[in-house]
């Protein structure tokens, strides 16, 4: 008789392998796409202001184009025009920046002259998402079942984006702070389909937060996560064999 008896179910001892095995893949994987992160961390621009000394004509043209921006009946055809425009102005390329605050003042020193400042953040930075490490959306709706890409954020006149888009996290739950969902009851929901690359959130480009983003036209198909979960788990048990209650069994 061994160490452990002889009542050992090899079956057991096999599955309990076959669980620890995916467990590791999953391990290695997140450290995975953790160190493409950080192989790309100097590439981005965060949070940074930029100003511009302007005159009465100059502010009356950029603040049409910004109340287009911020116009929620707005075309994305006429919003990407204008989106263009105060980029172009600012010294800013069009496709990797995110606009997240514009504000119009007098300067301080000098009344009589105006000036814009524009606060924005910089990367466009793509990352293979590997096997098993899904994509979650928090949402305060609770049946969804497809995303549709915006191209601004629900904040009026923050978070500006160039191309439209779908944000996710890596494997983890948005902090609801950085989603303005505080103290709202939210579902997770993960895309129907395995997706294998995605775009870095420039504004949130640490892995911490991993935030990412799709960026399609089309709406994503996706699931409740935990409902994901549930069907993945019930696949795992059958593949490594879980015990099954004989009919009448407690």
């Amino acid at each position: 008789m061994g160490i452990y008896g002889n009542n050992l179910n090899n079956t057991e001892s096999v599955n309990e392998n076959k669980v620890t095995d995916a467990i590791g893949s999953k391990i290695k994987n997140t450290k995975e796409l953790k160190d493409q992160w950080k192989a790309v961390a100097d590439k981005f621009v965060k949070h940074k202001w930029i100003y511009r000394y302007i005159n009465d004509k100059q502010k009356e043209q950029l603040e049409k184009h910004y109340a287009v921006l911020c116009d929620e009946k707005t075309s994305y055809s006429k919003y990407k025009r204008s989106f263009n425009a105060i980029a172009k102005f600012m010294g800013l390329q069009n496709d990797n920046i995110i606009l997240e605050t514009i504000t119009f003042e007098k300067d301080k020193e000098d009344k009589d002259q105006w000036k814009v400042s524009v606060r924005y953040s910089k990367g466009r930075v793509k990352v293979n998402i590997p096997d098993g490490v899904r994509l979650i959306h928090v949402s305060p709706a609770d049946n969804i079942k497809e995303l549709n890409p915006s191209f601004r954020s629900k904040l009026t006149g923050r978070f500006l984006y160039p191309s439209k888009r779908c944000f996710f996290t890596v494997a983890k739950q948005i902090k609801p702070k950085q989603a303005a969902l505080e103290k709202t009851k939210t579902t997770r929901y993960t895309p129907s389909s395995e997706i294998k690359t995605a775009y870095i959130d420039p504004t949130y480009s640490d892995f911490g937060s991993g935030s990412v983003y799709i960026e399609t036209d089309s709406p994503i198909p996706v699931e409740n996560f935990d409902t994901f979960l549930q069907k993945l788990f019930g696949k795992l048990e059958s593949k490594f064999g879980g015990n099954k209650k004989e009919e009448g069994e407690e």
